[in-house]
């Protein structure tokens, strides 16, 4: 019997993502296909809004504007959310990507489907139906949200660095960031106590790891 908790067949969690078993290039596949899917929905939403647009200048609309817009706070939610969620894929679309051939290519194409989705946006939008600064602020979301989260994960190897007790430059010092990046690693560090027990955790696997070395060579 393996050590996974177990899924019940009913369970809405028995596909989950399991990382000794889906690799790499499953799991980015995988969240390739959804994020496109999120995109392509996305996009068609913002320049085909739900119900259409006005066909005539009569009764206080122009034409081209969105007939959901009538609803004020409805239509900025509508908007806010939406440009959230293709902000949020157009993200993981270029993470997944990245340093892949033709990216620059591809980074092209996304920008100018940004300037078309927010052309269409302004041009279905009445001047006083949205709050334009709300639906810029969507699209920063998500990568500020990156950027929190890649300072937390800076200032965890600043904190290891620090335990290490080693001259910067050293070996010793040189070794954990690149030791850690594994994540069986990282969470058998995180394992240990205390500090030093990290600490002499990281020094002995940097001596285990130098002594195969020696013996190969």
């Amino acid at each position: 019997m393996d050590g996974s908790p177990h899924v019940s067949k009913g369970s809405w969690f028995r596909f989950r993502y399991e990382e000794c078993v889906d690799t790499p290039n499953d799991t980015r596949n995988a969240l390739l296909v959804v994020a496109t899917v999120i995109t392509a929905v996305t996009f068609q939403s913002g320049v085909n809004p739900p119900g259409g647009v006005w066909q005539d200048d009569t009764n206080g609309h122009k034409a081209g504007t969105a007939i959901y817009a009538s609803r004020n706070v409805a239509f900025h939610v509508f908007l806010t959310s939406n440009t959230l969620a293709i902000s949020s894929s157009i993200l993981v679309l270029m993470s997944l990507t990245y340093k892949f051939p033709f990216y620059l290519e591809l980074l092209a194409a996304i920008l100018g489907m940004l300037v078309t989705y927010a052309s269409a946006v302004f041009a279905i939008s009445p001047d006083e139906s949205v709050r334009f600064g709300s639906v810029l602020g969507a699209v920063a979301v998500p990568f500020m949200f990156r950027k929190v989260k890649g300072k937390k994960k800076m200032y965890c190897s600043r904190e290891v660095l620090a335990s290490l007790e080693q001259l910067e430059g050293d070996r010793l010092h040189l070794f954990a960031p690149w030791f850690l990046q594994d994540k069986e690693n990282r969470n058998s560090h995180c394992a240990a106590k205390t500090p030093y027990l990290r600490f002499k955790f990281i020094e002995y696997c940097f001596e285990r790891d130098s002594l195969s070395l020696h013996r190969k060579g």
